[in-house]
């Protein structure tokens, strides 16, 4: 936990979505302790399985996860 303007916040659970490995690890790092990251995958259909796992409260996604996905469906 972190302290900001003399209340106690909790880290929120953030899920990172990106086909690239370095934009992924990138924003985990600037999320520091912040934030507890529940996943990070490379695709959407990897985001849908952890997040019953593993819920998030926020999703980091990179739109190029999702047209990617798209592509390999038709």
């Amino acid at each position: 936990m972190w302290q900001r303007r003399d209340r106690t916040v909790t880290p929120q659970r953030v899920l990172v979505v990106s086909a690239h490995p370095l934009f992924r690890d990138g924003i985990i790092r600037l999320l520091g302790d912040q934030a507890e990251v529940v996943g990070a995958v490379s695709n959407w259909e990897e985001a849908k399985a952890i997040v019953p796992e593993r819920p998030p409260e926020v999703i980091i996604i990179d739109h190029g996860a999702i047209v990617a996905d798209d592509r390999t469906e038709n």
